[in-house]
């Protein structure tokens, strides 16, 4: 439900009332106290939400109900940081974050289109954080669109990746080709064909 327009008041546990032309979260009141927020945001201890009251142009004030999360990002586990950064890279992939700064890291945050891909080193997430990351197979994918299919096929595989399923229609409408990353995630290279 992100992103949902409700009118205030939003429930009989602590209606929010809201004052003509009133914006912002630092001037919300609920029926019985004054948020203690300072900033734009107010968090309710029941919520797992934030609201904001806006100013509809013809109508009552309206409370918007944002997510609790934000930015989602798919981080892969690799055995060698260094290798994977070189290929993904290569895809026109740049660099966003880094650490340690210097050095060899033992994360990488990746940037194409606005996505964002981060790389973490197999021995630092076994180490920092006592999980057992799995760092091969076939557990998520990342998709990369194209305008030629075969041509990014081509482009990974030369790469280093390893093919597995040559271009081919799906849907009717669509051209996908399969490879796994040199760590064995899966791949598929996706051009729309109309």
């Amino acid at each position: 439900m992100p992103g949902r327009l409700r009118t205030t008041p939003r429930d009989e546990r602590s209606p929010v009332v809201a004052r003509p032309g009133h914006v912002g979260a630092s001037e919300c009141h609920t029926a019985t106290s004054r948020c203690r927020a300072r900033t734009k945001w107010s968090w309710y201890p029941y919520l797992s939400r934030a609201h904001r009251s806006v100013a509809a142009p013809d109508g009552p004030i309206q409370t918007r109900w944002m997510s609790l999360f934000r930015t989602p990002q798919i981080v892969l586990f690799t055995r060698d940081i260094d290798r994977a950064l070189v290929f993904y890279t290569a895809l026109g992939f740049e660099e966003a974050f880094r650490t340690p700064t210097a050095g060899t890291p033992i994360h990488v945050d990746l940037v194409l289109d606005g996505y964002r891909l981060g790389l973490a080193a197999e021995s630092s997430t076994r180490n920092d954080h006592g999980l057992d990351p799995v760092t091969e197979g076939q557990r998520a994918a990342v998709i990369l669109w194209t305008d030629d299919v075969r041509a990014g096929y081509a482009r990974l595989v030369e790469l280093g990746a390893k093919p597995i399923k040559t271009p081919e229609a799906w849907l009717g409408r669509l051209l996908i080709a399969w490879v796994e990353d040199l760590d064995g995630h899966l791949m598929q290279v996706v051009q729309a064909v109309g």
